[in-house]
């Protein structure tokens, strides 16, 4: 004969049984919003990856396409550079420049003047006094003579107040003449998703991004 009782008896929960169940699940979930978590922490850290390639590679592609076409001589260079030695928004701003035997417009001369610098440009790349940033501008040749004049003047003048906005998360930025025959121009830059913080793989990623700009209208020997 069949017994309802002892059916219930081996089929029902305990107290016990429902609170360890309880408990089992409340770990599960725990894990999977940990790694839901995780997850949605990398994919923020790759795009901030990313972007801080992008942005680096296009502003460096920027720098060195104009520092290619750099003419001068050692008397009369034409890379010319000053480095603050204080914080960027103490003093002078720190600036690099290229000399370029073109017209505001970036257009070549004709016919063209290799010996006359007067009539060319210069294009600057500074901090302007801005943490963290990197502006440009262009500048005639006339108004700054052999080294840019930041006091105002033709095609932008002063990049403080006519420059375009490079890059920005700037965390360092170092850059000089090399000590070889060559003289090539050497310039590091890095970036970091917080340029005020240290770089961290997970937290804070950054990317640092180096080249070597040897002109071939630029010599360094005579």
């Amino acid at each position: 004969m069949w017994n309802a009782s002892k059916f219930i008896n081996k089929t029902a929960l305990s107290l016990t049984d429902l609170l360890t169940a309880a408990i089992l699940m409340g770990v599960v979930m725990l894990g999977v919003a940990g790694v839901n978590l995780s997850v949605k922490r990398i994919e923020k850290t790759s795009s901030q990856a990313a972007l801080l390639t992008l942005q680096t590679a296009t502003a460096m592609n920027h720098i060195t396409q104009n520092g290619f076409q750099a003419i001068g001589t050692r008397l009369q260079p034409g890379i010319v550079f000053y480095k603050n030695p204080g914080s960027a928004t103490t003093g002078n701003p720190s600036y690099f420049s290229f000399r370029q035997d073109l017209n505001l417009a970036g257009t070549p001369h004709n016919p063209p003047t290799p010996l006359d610098y007067s009539d060319d440009r210069w294009v600057i790349y500074t901090d302007a006094g801005i943490p963290h940033q990197l502006y440009t501008c262009i500048q005639s040749a006339a108004v700054g003579g052999p080294i840019p004049n930041f006091t105002g003047g033709g095609g932008g003048g002063n990049c403080s107040t006519g420059g375009v906005v490079l890059l920005t998360n700037v965390a360092t930025i170092n850059y000089g003449i090399a000590s070889t025959p060559d003289g090539y121009f050497d310039i590091s830059i890095e970036t970091r998703a917080d340029a005020n913080n240290p770089a961290s793989p997970i937290l804070n990623p950054n990317y640092t991004l180096d080249a070597h700009i040897n002109p071939s209208g630029h010599s360094w020997t005579n």
